[in-house]
Parts: structure tokens; sequence; C-alpha cells
């Protein structure tokens, strides 16, 4: 009996379907750190409920977690070893994304969160920006809800302007369609910004009490 319970178990645990490898290459060091690391932290937070709840179809996920260190050389590195680990998708929250984007295109593997605005990368087609118009509804959605929650009337909208200047029109225009909500301050930044305090200033005497920080890290955000 023992004997062929040692096989039984043997058998399945072979037969326990293939992890599902995703790699992430983040610039969890540097210029801004900080904000790229929360990002990364909802894709871990993701596997790891994914996982909980039995996976997707029976397969984990294995998440591999590259840092970058906003280097470009050591990206095109890293990006080559997940491309050599069999990832099937790639999350990008890096600053220097235009150095190794290429290479994953050329092994045909999709990526998710182009959030710096590359421009398309025509050869590969599998690129899901987060900026797409649903995502866009939705967040807009929820700012305009956590706005209302915090009692603010007359709102600041700081965004920077390689990624979010796009959709920054539509998020205002759509503050200034609700009832009692007014956006009286819009600015470009830049993300590597260390102190906001000049737009901070202005956007207060605009007469501003709420403040949408798209750009930045958070700490130079909150410490302004």
């Amino acid at each position: 009996i023992t004997a062929a319970t040692t096989v039984l178990s043997t058998q399945t645990a072979s037969a326990a379907p293939a992890p599902i490898k995703v790699g992430v290459i983040c610039s969890c060091t540097g210029a801004a750190g900080e904000a790229e690391t929360l990002v990364t932290n909802s894709y871990l937070a993701w596997v790891k409920l994914t996982n909980a709840s039995g996976g997707i179809a029976g397969h984990k996920i294995q998440l591999i977690n590259e840092n970058d260190q906003t280097n470009p050389g050591l990206a095109v590195t890293e990006a080559n070893t997940l491309v050599s680990d069999g990832v099937v998708a790639v999350e990008v929250s890096s600053l220097v994304q235009q150095a190794f984007l290429s290479v994953l295109a050329s092994a045909n593997i999709p990526v998710v969160g182009e959030s710096f605005g590359i421009p398309g990368l025509p050869q590969n087609t599998d690129v899901f920006d987060p900026t797409d118009t649903l995502s866009t509804t939705v967040a807009t959605a929820s700012q305009i809800a956590l706005i209302k929650a915090s009692s603010v009337h007359k709102v600041a909208d700081l965004y920077e302007s390689s990624t979010t200047s796009a959709n920054s029109p539509a998020i205002v225009s759509s503050i200034n369609a609700t009832p009692v909500l007014k956006v009286v301050y819009s600015v470009s930044t830049s993300l590597t910004e260390t102190n906001y305090e000049s737009e901070c200033l202005a956007a207060q005497q605009a007469g501003a009490t709420g403040l949408i920080a798209g750009t930045g890290t958070p700490a130079n955000i909150e410490a302004t």
C-alpha cells in the first residue's frame, strides 16, 4: 500500500498544471522608484490573490520580477533573461523601456503597461496600454467619486506630459461636467521633479482644495 501510495502521489504531482510565467520589468529604484514600485506592487497583489484562488484554469502564476534600476543596459539584459525564461507576457513599469521593448517585440511577447508612450512599436501589435479608453473611463469615474467623497469642489490637475497629457483633457472635461465640481488649475509637469511647490502654490491661488496628482512620486507630492 505504501509503494502504491508513493507512485500515486508522484503521478499526481507530475500531473499538476505547469505554472504561467509572467515577467515584470520595473524601475523600482532611480528617479521615480517609489511610484513604479507602487505600480508593480499592484501586480504582485493580483498574482497572490489569483494563486490563492487556484490560479488560472489550475495554472499558478509564477511572477519573475526584474528591477532595471533605471539603467538601460541592465534593462536590456533583464528583457533577454525574461525571454529565455519563457515568460508569456511582461508588465512594464520602467522609465527606460525604450531600450528594451524591441527585445520583447522580436520575441512576440505581449507587453502590459506601456505607460510612457513609446510610439507604438509597429512590429509589436501586442501592446496593452493602461491608458486605453476603457481604463481611462473607469479611472475618471473613480477620481470623481473620491473627489465627491472628500467634499472637494475645486480641483487642481497635475499631470506628466509624456504619459497622461492625452487623457488629461478628457479627465478635466468629465470633472467639469459633474455638478458642483470644477477644475480650476491644470498643468503639465515632469515625472522626475523632486519639488512641486510652484505648482501647488499656483493651484492654491486658483482656489483648489483638492489635487489630482498624476505625476511624480507620492512622497514628493505629499511633502510639497
